[in-house]
């Protein structure tokens, strides 16, 4: 649902439709505000984190790959907490997976034939940002940066 409301919002803004950009954000926030709530801290949260950024910045800023970025560096811990029990961040929560995750989108998006700049910044952002979060959302602080 939320990557259908993604597609139509980057629609809305290449029609300059600032009405239905408004519309869109709000339905996609309280869309991930729902998935947050039976999730706790996956994607969602980090993908709300960045709609401010493209209300800011529509042309400049890819939501899609943004989100697209989080969500797979979110699958690591749907893995563990499936094969576990535990919701673990591992390897592609570290700085060195999520620049891995964020260029390789980067490059899918090139191949893809999207927008470069727009592509880029969401790719980046998403990985760097996720981290962040993560970061001081499990107070990783204590334990230094990885």
């Amino acid at each position: 649902i939320c990557l259908k409301i993604l597609e139509e919002l980057e629609s809305a803004n290449n029609r300059n439709n600032t009405r239905r950009q408004l519309e869109l954000a709000c339905s996609f926030l309280g869309t991930c505000w729902a998935n947050y709530l039976r999730i706790n801290m996956i994607t969602p949260f980090h993908i709300i984190a960045a709609t401010p950024i493209k209300l800011i910045f529509p042309k400049q800023f890819s939501l899609l790959w943004f989100s697209i970025v989080n969500i797979l560096i979110d699958i690591e811990v749907i893995y563990y907490f499936l094969t576990t029990g535990l919701p673990s961040h591992k390897f592609f929560h570290s700085i060195l997976g999520v620049s891995i995750i964020g260029f390789s989108c980067f490059l899918i998006s090139v191949l893809l034939k999207q927008k470069k700049l727009p592509s880029f910044l969401g790719c980046i952002i998403g990985a760097y940002s996720h981290h962040a979060i993560d970061y001081f959302w499990y107070d990783w602080g204590t334990h230094g940066i990885y």
